[in-house]
């Protein structure tokens, strides 16, 4: 009897685990506590993520819309998300300065480095941050950045120009990126970082990969080495540095899956990491050294004087500002080290005006801010613009007649002047139409998210919020609505004519079997494979 009895105990034990796990799988306190909302129904454990891993958090979100209304629940795992996809809902919740749950694994050094960006700050470091950002992008200081812009359009054009004679198919995604990394990359750094000076930046390398893929492994290899190897480090090694935080950081890492299905195991998981580091865990903070270390290169340089004076504004602004950055740049090439000059009208100068200023008695706008706001602006305004313009060529190409009123547009113009801000408001309405249609159905951010108010309920659609609930608002699901939008799948810039912007000097046809195009959806969305077209001159 003693040995039944000890025989019992000994699988009672196991029994008793596999009994809370499954109850814990359904998470019935909290599935109590949203039950009057409505939403698709959760399986055990993993709650709704099978269908966002199958359909994508888009093509889900537009199905969960259509079937349940414009405001639903669902569940990542045993973590509770309201979503909605009606626009005064969405202005309602937009309403809110507090962002809900993001999952760091980061610890140390690097969680604050994060707790720096605007992504993740919240409070009263978010707002100064903002602050900080904002003169950046007033009119004048966007219009001083215009022969940047020119500039690097122009070396683009080159390259696309070359590989219309040859007729070499191109992957305009890629060549978009080299665009938007120089010229980001001069306004964020106030440095050249001469993305576009090879046949590389149009998209293609020799070997059929990537350009900057091999200089980047090389970079990942010198660890313990980073600030000298910095200073050799080729503008390709960052490149990759800055495609790679995108491509295997947050959603990507698989670790992330268990925080959703386990939410009050987040800091096992991520004193486990941090300890047991993966490869991707490995990957992204080797990209993420290279990315900082310019950024704090960048920012002791910026003090050392040798930036110019901005001229009075407008596109001599910059000329003047970027003759005197190429004439810091040999300086320092004749000294053997990297091109050395911050310019005075760069993102990175303005932010550096506000360090040393505290927040509640702390100084928190400190050199880790300033370099995480500009490193921030690069990597994050990179990536969205490249996609956007990329998924504008993607719809034009299979648009021809939209693609004729837009260059019927530009023509008018003149193909030879490079038109000022004025200019783009007054002559280019159907560009800034095809743009904005373009992001319409490519919203290069798909969710914009938010927190309901701690300490009593809040209503929201007609129910009343629990304190915390994070909050979505789905802007793929909103701008594809068939609501909200006539025929919204089909591209139609003319809903947006009262306004327009934007030139190509070279048309675009798309290489078969592209057609649905397959996107991926990281922290932004973007194409999977690229977007491979061949390039006409006209």
């Amino acid at each position: 009897m003693g040995l039944l009895q000890a025989l019992g105990w000994l699988l009672a034990g196991p029994l008793l685990l596999v009994v809370c796990l499954i109850i814990y799988g359904f998470h019935p306190l909290q599935r109590w506590r949203y039950r009057k909302f409505p939403g698709p129904r959760p399986r055990w454990l993993i709650g709704n993520l099978l269908e966002i891993h199958t359909e994508g958090q888009e093509g889900a979100a537009e199905r969960w819309v259509a079937e349940y209304g414009p405001l639903f629940l669902i569940w990542l795992g045993g973590f509770p998300v309201l979503m909605t996809a009606d626009p005064s809902l969405a202005k309602k919740v937009l309403a809110r300065p507090a962002r809900h749950k993001i999952w760091i694994l980061h610890e140390g050094q690097e969680k604050d480095y994060e707790d720096h960006t605007l992504f993740f700050a919240n409070g009263e470091r978010w707002r100064a941050s903002r602050a900080a950002w904002q003169p950046f992008f007033s009119r004048q200081s966007l219009q001083g950045h215009a022969g940047f812009m020119a500039r690097s359009a122009e070396a683009l054009c080159g390259l696309l120009g070359s590989a219309a004679s040859s007729g070499q198919q191109v992957d305009i995604w890629k060549s978009l990126q080299s665009l938007t990394l120089d010229v980001v990359g001069t306004v964020a750094f106030g440095v050249d970082f001469n993305t576009l000076a090879s046949p590389k930046a149009s998209g293609q390398a020799a070997d059929g990969k990537p350009a900057a893929a091999a200089q980047f492994a090389a970079a990942e290899g010198q660890a313990g080495s980073r600030a000298r190897g910095l200073r050799s480090a080729s503008t390709d090694a960052l490149l990759s540095a800055v495609r790679t935080v995108f491509e295997v950081c947050g959603p990507a890492q698989p670790l992330f899956g268990l925080c959703f299905m386990f939410p009050e195991a987040e800091p096992l998981i991520r004193w486990l990491i941090n300890r047991r580091p993966n490869s991707i865990f490995r990957r992204e903070l080797g990209a993420r050294q290279v990315v900082k270390a310019v950024g704090a290169e960048l920012l002791q340089v910026s003090r050392q004087g040798d930036a110019p004076a901005p001229a009075a504004n407008g596109h001599a602004a910059a000329q003047q500002q970027h003759a005197g950055q190429e004439a810091g740049q040999r300086k320092g090439q004749e000294a053997g080290g990297r091109p050395s000059t911050v310019g005075s009208g760069s993102f990175l100068a303005n932010v550096g005006r506000h360090t040393g200023k505290t927040i509640e008695g702390e100084v928190l706008l400190d050199d880790a801010w300033a370099t995480n706001q500009a490193t921030t602006f690069l990597v994050a305004g990179y990536e969205t613009t490249a996609n956007a313009i990329t998924f504008t060529v993607y719809l034009l190409a299979r648009n021809p007649d939209k693609e004729a009123k837009l260059l019927a547009e530009i023509d008018a113009f003149g193909r030879n002047r490079v038109p000022t801000l004025d200019h783009i408001e007054a002559h280019f309405p159907y560009a800034a139409a095809v743009l904005k249609e373009s992001m319409r159905l490519y919203a290069p951010s798909i969710t914009l998210m938010r927190e309901a108010p701690a300490g009593s309920e809040w209503q929201l659609g007609g129910y009343a919020v629990p304190p915390g609930t994070a909050l979505q608002v789905s802007m793929h699901a909103m701008q594809r609505s068939p609501e909200l939008w006539h025929d919204p799948t089909a591209f139609i810039p003319e809903r947006f004519v009262a306004g327009s912007s934007e030139a190509e000097e070279f048309t675009f046809r798309l290489l078969p079997g592209q057609v649905p195009l397959k996107t991926k959806v990281l922290i932004t969305q973007g194409p999977i494979d690229g977007v491979h077209v061949t390039v006409h001159r006209r």
